[in-house]
């Protein structure tokens, strides 16, 4: 099981590494301001130039290891260049946010030593795509919506992931990374705060953002990797823009080959900012009245189906009080909608015009005006940051007010928070971690030194022994209609196999195969649960029930602890 101290010390050295490689830039040509924000802001821009520094080497068929080293080095160069455009500290807030950040790091940490990983899904893509990297291949990078499937994410996430992968076990990359992306967007959410001079709606914004919205953390359940840091990338944007323009065109490219979608939502954003940071306050609510109504115009025209997803939420009992449980703390952000409305600082137009041009797009991809490729239930999802700086609103209201509450307000929130995580968290460990029976079945497999080899997988689990044994899978995707496999080993095989796999077909297929050694790899979870339905099973349909009878005749069965794992006879 991978170990959590490794895992600490892996965070502290990505941490350190990426802060390095983006410090230099922000710190000496960045001089606008507080050393906090340059802080977070550095680690977006490190990420940005590891992860472009990848895609270069990989589109000139590099290696991007030599050259994203090369980054560093100049990252530590240009640190040491400006040592003197580094003084400033950090304030009694910034601690603060330090520590509660790190606490939220060492839980979700915590939580991926117990499960290890998620069984399938992103988490399995992702990795292999590494694996690949690391194989030495390269690999397809293209901006949405040209290219293919395959190619649906441009990779930036993954060539930034290959890099601390090739200095520790991959497993423990993508535990770590994703974790420390997901810490670093509220922290972007405080600086913008800050920096528009509102202090103590700053530390709840963190805190909150952080803690009580499962939007933010559900990015490391359903394995969002390349979403969750171009999420982070679009909040470092909008921190750019209100500090210092300069760094935006390059922030802006670091979205856009990461997760060319979250373009779209920045760009609603700084159009609705615009308008009203620009326009005079009498114009704006006919500007938004003429919007509104133009939106009603091109629904009537091209006749599309009305708020489809919007009106479930309402019609449904069951997708209502998961919504409830979900968006719990928007209650209280309601009431900060009013404070902000009525102040109308450029911190509120900035939250309000963030809020307002999300849930805009919420309603144009409802209506089928235009899906950002994705559902309006994704794009919701991205409303919870705007909503914890509203909520904001309200406790520091409450603060000043009262005094000497806001130690407890954090507190409580904290509690409430990590309490939530925990449960969300553990909800889907018993159904969707991989059992360990698995993972050291594969570790077990990688041990062998088998060359040449091919494993053959009947369902989803298996999926793992490529990024984890460096042994080519073949196998079929658990979806709707997504069967595949390389040749020989197709639909027509993988059926006859889960019926029975002696069966003549099964048996000349395989010792066809041109591969030296034939695997076939079981997992824990067809053995102990047969039939068994993942927890996202939109995406997943029921694990086939497996023919176990493997003969004596055609298979030797060379691992039995927990999963099965055969070796096909030559014949």
């Amino acid at each position: 099981m991978p170990d959590l101290i490794l895992n600490i010390v892996l965070a502290l050295v990505v941490l350190a590494t990426t802060l390095v490689c983006g410090a230099g830039l922000v710190f000496g040509i960045g001089s606008h301001g507080r050393w906090f924000t340059k802080i977070v802001l550095s680690f977006s821009i490190g990420y940005v130039l590891l992860s472009l520094a990848g895609i270069l080497a990989n589109s000139l068929g590099m290696s991007p290891f030599p050259i994203q080293t090369g980054v560093v080095l100049a990252g530590v160069a240009l640190c040491l260049y400006y040592r003197d455009q580094f003084q400033g500290g950090l304030d009694r807030d910034d601690w603060i946010v330090i520590v509660i950040g790190s606490l939220y790091v060492f839980i979700c940490l915590l939580f991926f030593d117990y499960i290890i990983i998620w069984m399938a899904g992103d988490a399995v893509c992702h990795a292999s795509i590494m694996r690949m990297l690391l194989d030495g291949e390269s690999i397809p990078v293209s901006i949405y919506p040209f290219g293919s499937y395959w190619e649906y994410y441009p990779k930036a996430f993954h060539l930034y992931s290959y890099y601390w992968a090739r200095l520790f076990p991959l497993l423990n990359v993508v535990q770590v990374v994703p974790v420390l992306i997901t810490a670093v967007t509220p922290a972007l959410l405080y600086s913008i705060v800050r920096e528009l001079g509102e202090r103590e709606v700053a530390l709840y914004s963190f805190v909150i953002a952080c803690f009580l919205f499962p939007q933010h953390y559900m990015y490391l359940i359903w394995a969002g990797y390349p979403a969750a840091a171009a999420e982070m990338l679009m909040v470092a944007a909008i921190l750019v823009a209100v500090v210092d323009k300069r760094l935006f065109p390059l922030v802006v490219l670091g979205i856009a080959l990461t997760h060319t979608r979250f373009l779209a939502y920045l760009a609603g954003i700084i159009f609705v900012w615009l308008c009203f940071v620009y326009l005079k306050r009498r114009y704006l609510p006919y500007v938004l009245v003429i919007s509104a109504l133009l939106l009603l115009m091109v629904v009537k025209l091209f006749d599309l189906h009305g708020p489809l997803f919007l009106s479930s939420i309402i019609t449904s009992q069951d997708l209502a009080a998961e919504y409830v449980s979900r968006w719990y703390p928007a209650l209280l952000s309601v009431f900060g909608v009013v404070i902000a409305l009525y102040r109308r600082e450029k911190l509120d137009r900035l939250i309000v015009s963030w809020a307002l041009a999300v849930m805009v797009m919420v309603v144009v991809a409802d209506v089928g005006v235009f899906d950002f490729g994705t559902t309006p239930d994704r794009v919701l999802s991205k409303l919870y940051l705007p909503f914890s700086v509203f909520a904001a609103f309200v406790l520091s209201s409450m603060e000043v007010s009262m005094q000497r509450l806001k130690t407890a307000f954090v507190l409580l929130i904290l509690v409430i928070g990590a309490a939530s995580i925990c449960v969300v968290f553990y909800s889907y460990a018993g159904s969707w971690a991989i059992p360990e029976a698995d993972y050291e079945a594969m570790v077990w497999l990688g041990d062998q030194g088998y060359v040449d080899a091919v494993c053959i997988n009947p369902d989803d689990t298996g999926a793992w022994v490529y990024p984890l044994a460096e042994m080519e899978v073949a196998h079929q995707i658990i979806g709707p209609d997504m069967w595949y496999g390389f040749a020989p080993y197709n639909y027509r095989f993988f059926q006859s196999m889960i019926a029975d796999p002696n069966c003549k077909l099964v048996i000349d297929t395989i010792g066809s195969s041109e591969y030296t050694y034939n695997l076939i790899y079981i997992s824990n979870v067809s053995i102990s649960r047969p039939g068994y339905v993942p927890p996202f099973s939109r995406f997943h349909s029921r694990y086939p029930v497996l023919n176990l009878s493997f003969s004596e005749d055609y298979y030797d069965l060379v691992y039995d602890r927990g999963a099965y794992i055969y070796e096909f006879k030559e014949q």
